[in-house]
């Protein structure tokens, strides 16, 4: 858990220069008529579609707005409220969370989706907002054209942003496939395909946090904010508050931790969803550790190392001495750092 702030500008225009053209060449296309896209629908006796971009639909006012470069550069590189934006826009193109739907037979068979002709296959044309921008964000610019172990490279996380936990590193070696970590849309590109290559929409995670037991598709806005953005992430929110075993400190059991979240709607992504809680009430070694070191240990070793000779800097750096480290806002290469510092702080104020 903690805010990733390691985006430059620059990092921000080469991503731009770098995927603009492509997406905008698609989008022109699309708008043209040019690209249509194979699909079907059910299973049994399955319809033939090609979904194709009929003019003054919601689907052609977005792509047309969006290739303009001032607009592309907002929805490739914008910053988290520019995106909310972009999703109030759809909003009032497609009402009802339409837009959030992929296509359906039941819904065809209803005649929810307006006929354009047919081909020489006999598919129908179809324009279906949600089914072409995944095909375009998603299924063309996401999978086949975004190079992830470079925008993972480029960003220098070491630590899961969601669970501030798990170790996100790579590994490369010559002759072998690099190794990553997994890439999050955290508005999910089901839901949201048209964010599917979004820079703020993308966060490099850990297996645990991506897999569908835990964030997996969970729409973190609805239907309310169940969940931080990592790129914008409040610290002072979610706060880890310990429990510390004072009247038998050596029972590891006795110690325990909790997660305080404002507003408690943030409960549900962090609690429920990431299951941060059920993983931390693990750890309660690490909290009996920092317990013990503050108000015992630390003292006894730091006399122990000045009878050898230690210099007393050194002895005065009671932090890196209790937790292991200095508080030097690290959290995207520490594992638990968020959890120890705020651990650490309590019993600052506690003892002060």
């Amino acid at each position: 858990m903690y805010r990733i702030d390691t985006i430059t500008d620059n990092m921000l225009e080469d991503y731009f220069n770098k995927y603009a053209i492509k997406v905008k060449n698609y989008m022109i296309q699309l708008l043209n008529g040019k690209i249509t896209i194979p699909g079907e629908l059910g299973t049994k006796n399955k319809i033939l579609i090609k979904y194709k971009v009929k003019k003054d639909t919601p689907t052609w006012h977005f792509l047309n707005k969006y290739a303009q470069d001032a607009n592309l550069h907002k929805l490739l590189c914008g910053s988290w409220e520019e995106l909310l934006e972009i999703i109030s826009d759809v909003e009032s193109l497609i009402p009802n969370l339409e837009w959030k739907k992929r296509a359906t037979k039941a819904e065809y068979n209803k005649k929810k989706y307006q006929i354009d002709g047919i081909d020489t296959d006999g598919s129908k044309f179809i324009d279906h907002f949600n089914e072409i921008m995944h095909w375009l964000f998603v299924d063309t610019m996401y999978e086949n054209e975004l190079d992830k172990l470079q925008f993972i490279e480029k960003l220098g996380l070491k630590i899961c942003p969601y669970c501030g936990r798990q170790h996100i590193n790579i590994a490369k070696l010559s002759g072998h496939r690099a190794s990553k970590p997994n890439i999050d849309h955290f508005l999910p590109k089901s839901l949201y395909p048209f964010l599917g290559i979004s820079f703020r929409n993308l966060i490099p995670c850990c297996y645990v946090c991506n897999e569908v037991a835990n964030k997996g598709n969970y729409d973190p806005l609805e239907p309310y904010i169940g969940l931080y953005n990592p790129y914008v992430f409040n610290d002072d929110n979610v706060k880890f508050k310990g429990i510390f075993n004072d009247k038998n400190e050596m029972d590891v059991n006795g110690y325990d931790v909790d997660i305080i979240c404002k507003p408690t709607t943030l409960d549900k992504g962090y609690k429920e969803v990431l299951k941060l809680l059920i993983f931390y009430q693990q750890e309660k070694l690490k909290i009996q550790d920092i317990y013990i070191s503050f108000t015992k240990a630390t003292k006894i070793y730091k006399e122990f190392l000045k009878d050898l000779g230690i210099k007393q800097e050194f002895l005065d750096d009671n932090i890196r001495m209790i937790i292991g480290h200095p508080l030097d806002g690290k959290a995207s290469e520490r594992e638990f750092y968020k959890f120890k510092r705020d651990l650490f702080l309590q019993l600052v104020r506690m003892y002060s």
